[in-house]
């Protein structure tokens, strides 16, 4: 129950820290809830795009740095042991390397991707579902019978 609360109380505080005028506007800040009830099964994969872009761009890309150290301490260890180098240091370090780009190759595109689709969805809610900030003004000029009044909106 308080991890619904405080995860509800953060995603309202991330949103209204987003978009300060939704607040003054009387408008629902846009959330998981609201994009899966208005937009369903495109917000959804937009979402998972986002998720598996972010962990892919993560998480590879720390195997390979661990992969990376093993081969380094394989190093090492070689030339601590006075044994000669049968080259598994150098291609753990350079494997680790190819494996830490490719996560960065494939995890980038996916999140900027999913990121791009959900910013989308967010503009068309506040621009259809939100009421809109209109300038109202009151201007005095001259007319054809005198003086008067215009009220812009």
């Amino acid at each position: 129950m308080s991890v619904s609360l405080f995860a509800q109380y953060s995603s309202h505080r991330y949103y209204h820290l987003q978009d300060p005028y939704t607040a003054q506007f009387g408008c629902m800040p846009f959330d998981n809830e609201i994009g899966c009830m208005v937009y369903g099964s495109r917000y959804r994969t937009a979402m998972s795009k986002c998720t598996l872009g972010f962990t892919t761009m993560v998480g590879v890309p720390a195997v390979g740095l661990l992969v990376t150290c093993i081969g380094l301490g394989e190093n090492h260890s070689d030339r601590f042991m006075d044994r000669e180098p049968d080259g598994t240091g150098t291609a753990l370090i350079i494997s680790g390397a190819v494996i830490a780009a490719t996560g960065l190759a494939l995890g980038i595109p996916l999140y900027k991707s999913g990121k791009r689709e959900v910013n989308a969805m967010m503009d068309d809610y506040y621009r259809n579902y939100c009421p809109q900030h209109r300038n109202v003004s009151l201007k005095a000029g001259a007319t054809r019978n005198g003086i008067g009044l215009a009220l812009s909106f």
